[in-house]
């Protein structure tokens, strides 16, 4: 048996990185995802499909607190393994996030092939960066700003915190506050050997750069999302 990462073989790290494989039919997940998020549109006050840059695919939905004052806000960046689903498929926590005082954003960005993953992250930091200038004139609060992802998107979030790239979008230092990352691929040598490098097409360097493990620890969330009742 020939290794190819740590102890799995071909067949095993093919194995491990199908997740589709996990459950018997990921497609009533997939369905509850879209139904989900359409209700939340349909009932909740938002705005919808805002621009934060040049391209179609960098849009956001937004969800304003219930609240009228100054809101923490929740963005959540959706996973897919970086080619499937889209921000109309990611607001479906914002009903009871809103109700509990902060603001929703669900963030949309362009998918593998069609772009790179040095793409993709860039687009998510401009996503970012944009809530931050433009927090206030949906009633959020930019010095409590908590990133969230699931899968490709705990990646992404999780990139997010890797110090370094706020100089490119005019915006402060650790604008993040906070960060909840959900079944994230954050080592990206597997993914890399995998299958998944079929539409990644990931290099050494990128493997680098792009592996939010390799900069664990570089910095921390300092601020509180939430303030003390």
């Amino acid at each position: 048996m020939s290794l190819v990462y740590r102890y799995y073989d071909q067949a095993e790290l093919e194995r491990q990185l199908n997740a589709r494989a996990t459950v018997p039919d990921i497609t009533p997940i997939l369905a509850r995802y879209a139904s989900g998020s359409a209700r939340m549109r349909a009932r909740l006050p938002c705005r919808l499909a805002v621009s934060y840059g040049p391209s179609e695919p960098e849009r956001l939905d937004i969800f304003p607190s219930a609240t009228s004052e100054l809101s923490p806000i929740f963005v959540f960046i959706h996973g897919g393994y970086w080619r499937l689903l889209d921000s109309a498929d990611s607001c479906f926590m914002a009903e009871h996030l809103t109700q509990a005082s902060a603001c929703v954003v669900a963030v949309n960005y362009a998918l593998a092939p069609f772009v790179t993953l040095a793409e993709i992250t860039r687009q998510c930091r401009a996503a970012v960066a944009w809530v931050h200038g433009h927090a206030r004139e949906f009633g959020g609060d930019p010095a409590r700003i908590h990133v969230c992802g699931s899968s490709a998107g705990g990646h992404l979030a999780a990139m997010m915190l890797v110090p370094g790239w706020e100089p490119d979008f005019g915006a402060p230092n650790n604008l993040v506050a906070g960060a909840t990352l959900l079944s994230g691929l954050y080592d990206l040598e597997p993914v890399r050997l995998g299958h998944p490098n079929e539409w990644l097409k990931l290099s050494t360097r990128c493997y680098d750069a792009f592996t939010a493990a390799a900069h664990a620890g570089a910095r921390r969330p300092t601020r509180r999302l939430l303030r003390a009742e």
